[in-house]
């Protein structure tokens, strides 16, 4: 609030002094800082009486594209959007696709902040034509001609990707926005497309535990045999996430696979810390001795992690409590190591010498 407070202040002040600044670089910032300051307080009419001169719309348009973070990626991560409307009417058509510092355009950041308005504003319907767009408009300007022009190329943009190349519908998947998720699929997004760690929309859902997105993105033809960079599959998702609820329905609606390993030949069992959710892995038949590429088993990491519940119903579902890992270790030796050091920093550091490799986490 500190923030906004001040750029508004800022703008303000600008917009009271602008006619006496003649140098041009003076004016751009004043310019840009009364824009971002109408922005921050929706202020539409200041926001038009300062984009409507042609050369202050040079200058302002300079110093958007000069900005790590604009007046537009303002509007857009906060909703403004009759604000946004009223500078991309103006302003270039390609500014929607600008980055800010983070390399987050327009319609990353609506999707990131769950701003559906605006991601309606960019993403128009593209079965209207534009003769019948701009038939409903009263008094069409040629302003406003080019901005509807211009959602042609907005609309073929429901499938873009951020930075770390997550599509929109990834995004808002991974933030549990069933509206904006529901909104991406019915403007035609790709729920296949996947990030540089190999997860797409369904495996972002279920990682964030919004059964009712799991099954929208189902629904709209989402692979549930999907594998990841590390060939983790979604019901590995679900087991890290111990939703009970989530694995249930991957199961038993779909029949996944519950003995599917990964890269490192684990199967789900091995995230699973909850009683709960292990007894429906094994209940559909998970093995409860699966070895991975170091011989571990998933008792070997209950017993490892402290987690006595998990272990204890683990043996009583017949674990075999003397296999050994790579390095000769059983799980009757990492509970014995747990249960002679107390302190739990001391166990932390012998962790390493009882289990090969990494313990299974998701990004």
């Amino acid at each position: 609030m500190m923030i906004a407070s001040s750029l508004y202040a800022a703008g303000q002040y600008a917009l009271r002094y602008l006619p006496a600044l003649g140098d041009t670089s003076q004016r751009k910032a004043a310019l840009l800082a009364a824009l971002i300051g109408a922005v921050e307080n929706n202020d539409v009419d200041a926001i038009e009486d300062l984009l409507g001169g042609a050369s202050d719309v040079a200058l302002i348009a300079e110093g958007i594209r000069e900005s790590a973070h604009s007046p537009l990626h303002a509007a857009a991560a906060v909703g403004h959007v009759k604000a946004l409307r009223a500078m991309l009417s103006t302003l270039p058509s390609d500014f929607v696709e600008l980055p800010d510092e983070s390399g987050r355009d327009l319609l990353v950041l609506a999707t990131q902040h769950d701003q559906i308005d605006v991601l309606r504003e960019l993403l128009p319907s593209p079965n209207m034509s534009y003769s019948a767009q701009i038939a409903t408009l009263v008094s069409p300007t040629v302003s406003t001609i080019k901005n509807f022009l211009g959602y042609e190329v907005r609309a073929t943009r429901v499938n873009t990707l951020d930075a770390e190349q997550n599509s929109l519908v990834s995004l808002a998947a991974r933030y549990g926005y069933v509206e904006v998720v529901a909104f991406l699929i019915e403007k035609g997004a790709d729920v296949h497309l996947k990030n540089r760690s190999g997860q797409d929309a369904l495996m972002c859902a279920v990682h964030t535990g919004s059964l009712d997105t799991v099954q929208l993105l189902v629904e709209a033809g989402a692979d549930v045999h999907s594998r990841d960079r590390r060939e983790r599959s979604v019901l590995h998702y679900a087991a890290i996430r111990q939703e009970a609820n989530m694995v249930r329905y991957l199961i038993d609606e779909h029949g996944i696979d519950v003995n599917a390993s990964d890269w490192e030949k684990r199967t789900p069992l091995f995230y699973v810390r909850d009683r709960q959710v292990a007894e429906l892995f094994i209940d559909n038949g998970a093995d409860v001795d699966h070895p991975d590429e170091y011989r571990q088993t998933p008792l070997m990491f209950a017993a490892w992690t402290g987690n006595k519940p998990l272990e204890q119903y683990l043996r009583e579902v017949g674990a075999n409590p003397t296999r050994t890992n790579a390095r000769g270790r059983s799980a009757d030796d990492m509970a014995r190591a747990r249960d002679q050091i107390i302190p739990e920093k001391a166990m932390i550091s012998l962790a390493p010498m009882l289990v090969v490799g990494q313990h299974p986490d998701l990004e």
